[in-house]
């Protein structure tokens, strides 16, 4: 039995909140209107909450996260915008604890800016729960603080996060590392793992990396369609950034128009990355300038049977719709693929040897291997 319930004002929205917790069931929540200075919320009950509607629900001075699902708990998004505030702590929705799900099918979370906390600006997901995102829109959030691992959009922690469609855009994590779009790392001793099937993670910015920052050890991340594009970071990671003891498989979707400055224009691996398919293209590497698809460091493992990686096409060495880029020479920086060596990484800049680099594109019948030793083997151009 689905029970409805009208939101037409902050009140409503309280007594919502009070009839779910202390009854348990499925409810259809309708947002009309504006409910602004909504103190922080949560679903500690083991309901099915259905939010709908074209209005809004907006935090008011209180630091939270406007809604926590918690145990058993499980929210659909299918409507409302989602707002949170200035100075926060929390993501503006905090799925926590197994049992635990969100399912966003529509609606925009938007409006929070955190000044502490490892969180992510729009989403935190942690300890066992999960997130699916169908559809909406998760934009417009910051993590200003200058010592968090967090996220401007999404942050995954302990959690699965499957993306499936809906976009991630305009949201930053800066100074202090994470990245700007999404943020996934595993604390504990579980694992956590992100699928990106579908939707858009586009035009963020990041101190740790533009679009994806992979962290910590069993950390999984799956692509198999979907675009990562025009996202920023500084110093590298334009698009994805895989940390030392993580897997990144890519075997359809898109990595294109991302920027770094020092490497990694699209992506930079240093734990395992394989690529069986899909298209890195069109991303840029300044500053160093090593990398302009992909850049991988240390012992990294890179292993490449399918999928393009672009190069550059006409030997002018100009960023183009399709071309990857290294800006910095033009040879030897791999517009395409990068292997480097870092010597010191406490030097500004860095002290980098580069092992070996392919600046002509890799087409879906041009394998590569970092474990390769012979770096003058025929998928490397040095």
């Amino acid at each position: 039995i689905e029970t409805p319930i009208p939101i037409n004002g902050t009140g409503d929205w309280t007594t919502a909140l009070a009839t779910i917790n202390t009854t348990p069931g499925h409810y259809i929540v309708t947002v009309s209107g504006d409910s602004t200075g909504l103190t922080p919320g949560s679903i500690t009950s083991a309901s099915k909450v259905s939010l709908r509607g074209t209005g809004s629900l907006a935090l008011g001075s209180t630091n939270g996260s406007l809604i926590t699902v918690g145990t058993s708990a499980t929210l659909i998004l299918r409507g409302p915008t989602l707002k949170g505030k200035t100075g926060n702590n929390k993501a503006v929705v905090t799925v926590e604890d197994s049992g635990a799900e969100f399912i966003m099918n529509a609606g925009i979370i938007t409006g929070n800016t955190l000044g502490n906390g490892d969180n992510g600006g729009g989403v935190t997901v942690r300890d066992g729960a999960e997130f699916t995102m169908n559809g909406g829109a998760i934009r417009g959030n910051h993590n200003t603080s200058d010592n968090s691992t967090g996220a401007g959009g999404v942050f995954v922690s302990d959690a699965e996060f499957t993306m499936n469609g809906g976009i991630i855009s305009g949201n930053t994590s800066q100074p202090g590392g994470g990245g700007g779009g999404v943020h996934v790392e595993n604390e504990l001793t579980t694992s956590t793992k992100f699928t990106m099937k579908g939707g858009t993670i586009r035009d963020n910015t990041g101190s740790g990396a533009g679009g994806v920052y992979v962290n910590h050890h069993a950390t999984t991340f799956e692509m198999s369609g979907g675009t990562i594009s025009g996202n920023s970071a500084e110093p590298i990671g334009g698009g994805v950034y895989a940390e030392e003891g993580t897997t990144f498989t890519m075997s359809g979707g898109t990595i294109s128009g991302n920027t770094s400055k020092d490497i990694g224009g699209g992506v930079i691996i240093a734990g395992t990355f394989t690529m069986s398919g899909g298209i890195i293209s069109g991303n840029t590497v300044t500053g160093l300038g090593l990398g302009g698809g992909v850049a991988a460091a240390g012992d990294a493992s890179f292993t490449k049977n399918g999928g393009i990686i672009y190069g550059d096409t006409d030997a002018t060495h100009t960023p183009g719709s399709t071309e990857n880029t290294a800006t910095s020479a033009a040879s030897g920086s791999g517009h395409a693929v990068c292997v480097i060596e870092v010597v010191d990484k406490y030097q500004d800049p860095p002290i980098i040897n580069v092992v070996k680099y392919r600046d002509a594109t890799a087409g879906p019948g041009d394998n590569m291997d970092t474990t390769d030793d012979d770096s003058d083997a025929t998928e490397w151009d040095g």
